[in-house]
């Protein structure tokens, strides 16, 4: 684990606050994906489908856990993070919210691969990136097909 702390956060970032303050979202949102894909593969109308969604939430977690730490090494604090994300009733609505929600978190995750400077972070937020346009090929291929 790399110790960013003994680096300046202006020779590590474009703008600092404003990095911390998407890192921040960025873990909700992925704590709220979790909570949102657990349920959206319990209403899965066949296992091809659960399977599509299973694989994302696997990602989301893994997300979740990178953020979390990327979040304590910067700070030096845990984030402290709640959230109650409104859960999907319906397979199809729930996948095309899903859909949506991916290609905008990618877009987040794009802002935050530019702001770091640094390329161990940099990476982090390719990874992510790539992993969530992923998903919405995955969704979007799942819906196709009901």
């Amino acid at each position: 684990m790399y110790d960013y702390r003994q680096a300046t956060h202006t020779t590590m970032f474009r703008d600092y606050n404003r990095f911390i303050q998407d890192l921040r979202n960025s873990i909700k949102g992925e704590r709220e994906a979790i909570a949102f894909y657990t349920r959206l593969a319990e209403l899965a109308p066949s296992s091809y489908a659960r399977n599509q969604v299973m694989f994302a939430l696997r990602d989301e977690q893994r997300h979740n856990q990178m953020l979390t730490n990327l979040y304590i090494q910067l700070t030096g604090s845990r984030p402290g993070i709640r959230v109650s994300p409104q859960l999907p009733t319906n397979f199809i609505s729930g996948l095309t919210t899903a859909l949506n929600d991916e290609l905008a978190a990618a877009d987040t995750y794009k802002s935050m691969y530019l702001n770091a400077l640094d390329r161990n972070i940099q990476n982090i937020f390719f990874d992510i990136m790539h992993d969530e346009h992923e998903h919405a090929t995955r969704f979007a291929y799942v819906r196709g097909t009901l």
